[in-house]
């Protein structure tokens, strides 16, 4: 699995010292309509603005700073996580849930395991965040 995958970003298991870090049940909930045929044949989304579809993220753990809070901040954020890449090299943002601040468009690496230093250019955001709660 490439080193900058979003799985190996937030659930890195062998890759960090404390396996249980981070530990969390995870479910995506899709929400909206089906993708229609149009949208399937054209290979875009539809751009209208009643639209609503999209994927509700639920996660359970038992220590909310150590669980999502941590795993996003930390882990999703952190270019630079994980440690043990060859090189020093960068992996970059988590390419599905990493925050960019200020541009769309950002680069990953270590992707291509011919060599670990070609960048990967990210030019959209893959999941568009439309607010959160914490129940307790």
């Amino acid at each position: 699995c490439p080193f900058a995958a979003h799985i190996r970003k937030v659930n890195p298991r062998s890759d960090v010292d404390d396996p249980a870090l981070g530990s969390m049940i995870r479910a995506g909930i899709p929400y909206g309509p089906e993708v229609s045929d149009g949208e399937k044949a054209s290979n875009s989304s539809s751009t209208e603005a009643s639209l609503e579809r999209g994927l509700a993220f639920v996660s359970y753990q038992s220590h909310i700073n150590k669980g999502f809070a941590f795993v996003q901040h930390t882990w999703a954020n952190d270019p630079n996580f994980f440690n043990g890449f060859p090189n020093g090299i960068s992996t970059g943002l988590d390419p599905i849930i990493g925050v960019r601040i200020g541009t769309d468009k950002f680069n990953i690496t270590g992707t291509d395991p011919s060599d670990p230093s070609k960048p990967l250019t990210i030019i959209q955001n893959f999941v568009v965040s439309r607010g959160g709660e914490y129940f307790f």
